[in-house]
């Protein structure tokens, strides 16, 4: 949720963790208190990640303001590290998500097993007569009690927090709830004479209803388990991003190597790369040669070859050769500490959607107060003396049971887990219910390239050769001089000439040059692979130029391939696309998408896969930022952006957009970024998914439709509107049946999309 004003960009940020939040409702509250304070230029308080966000002019607002402004609100704030970009550490804070998620689940077990006699003795109906005794009810009550107490006792605990605060949320209505039917039973217990009128023929005591208040309990505290578990994952997308740069650096001082905690690196410092290693810093190389995979930063997936003279980056990954690296910037500026921060900034202005029944919490829980208040003042002025103190009591109960919000509460929930449920069984794994509850206003959707439209590995793509020699000719001698090497590229033509049964040979030499080719010896024959310079350095008469640049004008990746100092021809390697990549955009295109692709290749090989799939809209070279802001982009036009990716370089983007689907085969950090993963590298689930969102959220609406309407029409019955005209005053019991079948019917509804 957000707060926003002109002056939105200037001052100073703040990230503020908040305790205490139950709901949406209650960021929106926390928002409203701090964009009143002076000097609060924007206020974003993120329900999921449990944090505020919050741009303030230093001169008119203090921190400790911020925090007051917050405890003054119910919930409880702290001030973040005093060290600039600290993190808390990653074990602490999966330590924190574990014991939260083992409390709830513990009280959730807790709640099951102490319901489960007091369902039974509920539900005997008199065929166990023992069940409809005095003492056992007392055994209902203690039982229920429990409940409420071991397992329950944080809704009221927030409750009456919220009360005193003259605010309202789904806690209260839980509270409420439960707490009339708990204590409307416990006095028909303790004082069955107080409601002579609910007995009749065959029975002496008046029904009770412990089996709501303790099941209601179970049900919230499981839909709050699941929910922390989604919601967990927020913060294990920054730690999996912290994690790629290594903890420490070998910098060379005065010709001695020391281990040196990067933290402590220094503009200047000379660093030692070996090959296999992660590059601590963003760097200039100062000595040798190398290549270094970058698709984490760039989605690139071709490494990068670097010399002296190149720049590298923080977290990237060192292949072949050693490098010298010279620092040049310290790690709280580098450009993986900026992904980690354009990720941490968009988690936290991005909202959670809104939910209906929190919204109108704030109204109908005083509303249905003052009902009741009412319904038992107007009972004890009006009804007879004899039966005044049950008639008042009784009707007041039953507007408070019957007004008791387990269809309103069930409503989203259960459409949300019989959805998430079928999209499971589709191959879909659905982050949170938001993700569903937007998926059906995407306007457009966005797909990086490598490793989303295409596989993410290099494959050759066409083989030129020159004068009689064959294809396979060609292909037999590369893969002959590669097959000793490591390289991605040589790695490509071995599987291509596998794949085709060609015969081949171990070199008996082998040498290669990093970031230009390799030598071979096999049988006599003089083998060369590489760049088309690289041959001419090696003596080989040629003229492959022609031929490279036909295929590098494709975006396709030259390899030249001489045998014995003669030209034998060219192989162009591509990263390859996925078969379904363009029947699935033309499925999105049905749907009145707009399509686009962003690209950290460059312009000839993003053009080739865009018209490979039928995308019209390509920006390449993009680095992450620039995917951020295009996003960005794309929603100040007004669309609700939907964004496809597989890689730590989409992070950013994933979580920048409304909604952000990855691809499980990919890293985890876009996993983790994701609203929606796919468990197969199957791209034709994205449009299953956003058409399950449009069945879903209608049937979210015919559900709050129908709870809605129960609401209305019971609550009138229940205080005794039919009494003056037909003698019928709606009992305690018939409220509590009223209100099981109005949730029946929401679950029953919500079941229908298991089958969508």
């Amino acid at each position: 949720m957000s707060t926003h004003n002109p002056s939105a960009n200037l001052g100073e940020r703040i990230d503020l963790p908040i305790e205490g939040m139950s709901c949406a409702a209650c960021a929106a509250r926390i928002e409203r208190s701090l964009a009143r304070l002076p000097g609060v230029a924007s206020s974003s308080v993120n329900y999921a990640t449990k944090s505020a966000t919050i741009r303030f002019d230093p001169a008119l607002c203090s921190p400790d303001a911020l925090v007051q402004a917050v405890r003054e609100t119910g919930f409880d704030a702290s001030l973040p590290s005093s060290v600039p970009n600290a993190d808390p550490p990653a074990a602490d804070l999966e330590l924190l998500d574990a014991q939260h998620a083992a409390l709830l689940t513990r009280r959730t077990i807790a709640g099951a097993l102490l319901s489960l006699p007091v369902v039974v003795m509920a539900m005997s109906h008199g065929l166990i007569p023992a069940f409809e005794t005095a003492p056992a009810r007392y055994a209902q009550a203690l039982l229920t009690a429990a409940v409420l107490w071991i397992c329950g006792r944080d809704f009221y605990a927030r409750a009456w927090r919220e009360l005193r605060h003259a605010n309202a949320s789904m806690d209260s209505l839980v509270a409420l709830g439960t707490g009339s039917a708990f204590l409307y039973s416990c006095l028909a217990t303790l004082s069955p004479s107080l409601f002579v009128h609910t007995a009749h023929q065959g029975h002496h005591l008046p029904p009770v209803y412990f089996e709501a208040a303790a099941v209601i309990i179970v049900l919230v505290l499981l839909g709050k388990l699941l929910e922390s578990r989604a919601t967990a994952r927020t913060s294990a997308a920054i730690r999996s991003l912290m994690h790629l740069q290594p903890p420490t650096a070998s910098v060379e001082r005065e010709g001695i190597e020391t281990p040196t905690p990067i933290e402590h690196l220094r503009l200047g410092d000379r660093v030692i790369v070996r090959p296999g290693e992660r590059i601590p810093a963003d760097a200039l190389v100062q000595r040798g040669q190398s290549v270094v995979d970058e698709s984490m930063l760039t989605g690139e997936s071709l490494p990068v070859e670097k010399s002296p003279g190149s720049r590298v980056f923080a977290g990237t990954l060192n292949s072949l050769g050693s490098l010298t690296i010279i620092v040049e910037k310290e790690e709280r500026d580098s450009t993986l500490r900026r992904v980690v921060q354009i990720v941490r900034e968009a988690q936290g202005s991005k909202p959670p959607i809104s939910r209906l029944a929190d919204r109108v919490s704030a109204i109908f829980v005083p509303i249905v107060i003052a009902i009741a208040a009412a319904t038992l003042a107007a009972w004890l002025l009006l009804a007879d003396n004899d039966n005044r103190v049950g008639m008042a009591i009784s009707a007041a109960v039953s507007v408070l049971i019957i007004a008791c919000p387990c269809a309103l509460g069930l409503a989203t929930p259960t459409a949300i887990m019989a959805a998430t449920g079928r999209a499971a069984s589709l191959g879909l794994l659905v982050r949170s219910g938001e993700s569903l509850e937007i998926a059906h206003k995407t306007s457009a959707i966005v797909f990086d390239k490598t490793g989303t439209l295409t596989k993410g590995s290099p494959a050759v793509a066409e083989i030129i050769p020159v004068g009689n020699v064959s294809q396979d000719h060609v292909l037999a001698a590369a893969a002959t001089a590669e097959s000793l090497s490591e390289h991605p590229l040589a790695k490509a033509v071995v599987r291509e000439a596998a794949a085709r049964g060609l015969a081949t040979t171990t070199p008996d030499s082998f040498s290669a040059v990093p970031g230009r080719g390799v030598l071979a010896n096999a049988n006599g024959r003089q083998l060369v692979v590489g760049r088309p310079e690289f041959l001419s350095q090696q003596g080989v008469q040629h003229d492959a130029a022609a031929l490279a640049s036909q295929l590098s004008a494709r975006g396709l990746a030259v390899l030249a391939v001489a045998d014995n100092a003669s030209l034998l021809g060219v192989i162009g390697l591509a990263d390859s696309l996925r078969p379904e990549a363009a029947p699935t955009i033309a499925s999105l295109r049905t749907l009145g998408l707009r399509i686009l692709m962003l690209s950290g290749d460059a312009q000839p090989a993003a053009q080739r896969v865009a018209q490979q799939v039928g995308i019209h809209e390509v920006l390449a070279g993009a680095l992450p930022d620039q995917k951020s802001a295009t996003i960005d982009s794309l929603r100040t036009q007004g669309h609700v952006v939907a964004m496809v990716g597989d890689g730590i370089n989409d992070a950013p983007a994933l979580a920048r957009a409304d909604l952000s689907f990855a691809i499980a085969t990919g890293s985890d950090i876009a996993m983790q970024s994701a609203s929606i993963t796919l468990m197969r590298p199957d791209l034709s689930l994205i449009p299953r998914a956003i058409q399950l969102s449009h069945h879903t959220i209608r049937t979210i609406r015919q559900n709050l439709f129908w709870a809605f309407l129960y609401n209305t029409l019971a609550i009138p019955l229940a205080a005794g509107a039919l009494y003056p005209a037909t003698g019928l005053l709606l009992s305690p019991m018939v409220a509590s049946a009223a209100m099981t079948l109005s949730s029946l019917s929401v679950v029953l509804n919500s079941l229908r999309l298991a089958r969508s």
